[in-house]
């Protein structure tokens, strides 16, 4: 008998003593770990239920079963990334790490785990070629990668951070140097980490940016890349071919393996495709409720200025952003982005990209000077 058949014969309000008796009337092993993890998520779709110490009540029964991401967002807070990316990353980790140790740049890291394609780092790093190609404002462009960065640091660094509190990795943020004529790449001591913070952060102010997103919003990456390696070797001698930050992820082979071992084949194959589509859903629904809230914004200003005997402050003006987002062809252009930069079948326009972006410079460069 199958587990939709086998759940038709529970009814709401009935107890089990325990997990295990659940198991036996539902007529399924009992399992343990990550693997239990996915059991009840998939009973979660059939049933709701409360526990009371070891006893489960039953709660709710649903006439048909609930999509698989809503099972799994009920289960998680929310959430429907973290238990996909920790077995991503143990994947990773055991796959591509050396000698117990995995350094990887968060953009590589990204790629890897399926979260984003090709196209990701190429529009991130050449936006005016992006700019071109999509045909989408600057704005639009730059609220998309700052906002999908922030969310794609927030959830790997939360997955790594569970998998830190089961003692199955330990992670850190570093700077990788490869220096001229050396084979490896080696983690830079605290002193030359100083350092190098040091220039960056002159570097920046040489070129008029506040921050790192700003040098990439104005199309000055390479120019403030090179200009910190040029820095470094003349002034310091760090003779370095390049450098790049990184997370170094140490991990005991043995017990991700054991812990790899608790899931279903079909379980991995999955994780990477569930996480994709999880991840366009949420970046749309971002960008549907970012353009929520600066309309309630507008409209909030709308209603103080036909207040005749309003008293206090007039509302902020909207910055270039908050414009931007609420334009009709704001959801449009994000939901281009989305499909170039995250879709996994998503074909590679990295050359039309850099290429075009190079031709934005060049065209502007020539109407600079014919004024």
């Amino acid at each position: 008998m199958s587990l939709a058949e086998k759940v038709k014969e529970l009814k709401i309000g009935q107890e089990f003593k325990s997990y295990r008796a659940v198991c036996e009337a539902l007529g399924e092993k009992v399992r343990d770990g990550r693997s239990k993890d996915y059991q009840i998520k998939e009973w979660a779709r059939y049933f709701n239920h409360t526990k009371s110490g070891n006893k489960w009540i039953i709660t709710e029964l649903y006439h048909s079963p609930l999509d698989k991401y809503d099972a799994r967002s009920i289960l998680s807070g929310g959430s429907a990334y973290t238990d996909d990316l920790q077995t991503l990353i143990l994947m990773l980790a055991d796959m591509q790490g050396k000698n117990n140790n995995l350094l990887i740049t968060r953009n590589n890291l990204i790629m890897q785990l399926g979260l984003v394609n090709v196209n990701y780092k190429t529009g991130k790093y050449y936006p005016l070629g992006m700019e071109e190609v999509l045909n989408i404002e600057s704005e639009v462009l730059s609220d998309f990668f700052t906002s999908t960065d922030r969310n794609l640091k927030r959830m790997i660094e939360t997955a790594m951070n569970k998998l830190d509190k089961k003692s199955l990795i330990r992670w850190r943020k570093a700077r990788v140097l490869k220096r001229n004529g050396e084979e490896e790449a080696e983690v830079a001591t605290r002193e030359e980490d100083e350092r190098i913070l040091e220039v960056e952060r002159k570097v920046m102010d040489e070129l008029g940016c506040k921050d790192e997103a700003e040098v990439i919003f104005r199309g000055l990456s390479q120019t403030y890349y090179n200009q910190v390696v040029m820095t470094l070797n003349n002034e310091y001698n760090f003779n370095l071919d390049y450098y790049f930050r990184a997370y170094e992820i140490i991990y005991s082979k043995k017990y991700i393996q054991m812990e790899l071992n608790k899931l279903s084949l079909e379980d991995r194959q999955m994780a990477s495709n569930r996480l994709n589509q999880n991840l366009q859903n949420n970046l749309c629904t971002n960008a549907k409720n970012r353009q929520r809230r600066v309309r309630k914004k507008l409209s909030e200003e709308q209603n103080w200025k036909l207040n005749k005997g309003n008293m206090g402050l007039k509302p902020i003006s909207l910055s270039p952003v908050e414009v931007a987002r609420n334009k009709e062809t704001y959801i449009e252009s994000t939901q281009k982005l989305i499909q170039t930069t995250i879709n996994p079948k998503e074909e590679d326009k990295g050359d039309l990209i850099i290429k075009k972006h190079y031709e934005v410079i060049e065209r502007k460069s020539k109407e600079k000077k014919s004024k």
